[in-house]
């Protein structure tokens, strides 16, 4: 079979770690595509990507379609190029030079594959683990397998996994076709995990694949997870996400529970009277647009007092 794989970059005001990224891409062992995204930036990247990689495909939106919709423009680009695997990556990553061509070997050697997913390490601590697998726990969390961990043999067992990280997602050219690209409702947050438990739904797998490696720089889009953005779209999203993929008689004690957790970010995250007020403002406008049924990007995110990371 001829393989075609397709990376997206999607870019926001991140002109800097753009470029870093392509430049660590560019040292992959197999052909890959390169293709970027921007979503509107104002920070001059587009004229400086296309000057420093003029051989690549720049997509302009226009405007900040979030991470579901921007990537969602590669997407449907890389589909209509023949593009027979699409590696979704977060701008803010560098990687070994093999891991494009482990992935794709993993993907061919196990054909209902629906994604695969690389061992994420911290950027910043080279020997700690960011993701190495995901579980989704009975009463609802997504959690990261090894996260916060020294890297270790215990993380080199390959293998299926419960759902996969937007960080780094290699998918197949049939995944999208039979299961669709990311929902636009959830503009960024939980996109990943409902992606991946659509594909549960549908009968394929998800695999981990340690041999394949990057180093993720984190969360700096908005702010951290600190961020009132942050807090309105992990409580939003996460009740839709339950709501997708609940049986009745778990949908209720899955959300309770997670309203306590949204709520106890509150008091974790905020250091400060007015970081807990902002915070606690962003947790009950996600419930309220929730309820709504205001989804896509937010539009009245609170006003983030001095001090508080946005």
């Amino acid at each position: 079979m001829n393989t075609h794989v397709t990376v997206i970059i999607l870019n926001w005001n991140g002109k800097a770690d753009t470029l870093s990224c392509l430049s660590s891409l560019k040292t992959q062992t197999v052909p890959i595509d390169l293709v970027v995204v921007d979503n509107g930036s104002e920070d001059g990247s587009e004229a400086a990507i296309r000057q420093a990689h003029p051989d690549i495909t720049v997509l302009q939106t226009g405007r900040n379609l979030g991470y579901t919709g921007g990537n969602n423009v590669g997407i449907r680009h890389a589909l209509a190029t023949g593009a027979t695997h699409i590696f979704v990556v977060n701008n803010d990553v560098v990687f070994d030079p093999q891991c494009v061509a482990e992935l794709l070997a993993d993907c061919m050697a196990h054909p209902n594959t629906a994604a695969a997913a690389p061992k994420c390490l911290f950027a910043s601590e080279p020997d700690t683990i960011y993701f190495a697998g995901g579980r989704i726990l009975r009463r609802g969390p997504a959690v990261h397998v090894g996260l916060g961990q020294p890297d270790g043999p215990e993380f080199d067992q390959p293998g299926n996994t419960d759902w996969i990280t937007g960080c780094a997602l290699f998918v197949t050219r049939q995944a999208f076709e039979r299961i669709g690209p990311f929902d636009d409702r959830f503009f960024l947050l939980f996109e990943d995990v409902d992606w991946s438990l659509r594909a549960h739904e549908a009968g394929m797998s998800l695999r981990y694949v340690p041999a394949a490696r990057l180093w993720h720089g984190g969360s700096k889009t908005f702010g951290g997870k600190r961020g009132t953005v942050y807090q309105y779209y992990f409580t939003r999203n996460g009740l839709l996400r339950l709501e997708r993929h609940s049986s009745l008689l778990l949908l209720v004690p899955r959300m309770l529970l997670f309203l306590r957790e949204a709520r106890a970010r509150v008091y974790r995250l905020g250091y400060t009277p007015a970081e807990r007020t902002a915070l606690a403002r962003a947790t009950t406008l996600g419930i309220k647009d929730y309820v709504l049924r205001r989804f896509g990007k937010g539009t009245m995110i609170p006003a983030v007092p001095s001090g508080v990371a946005a």
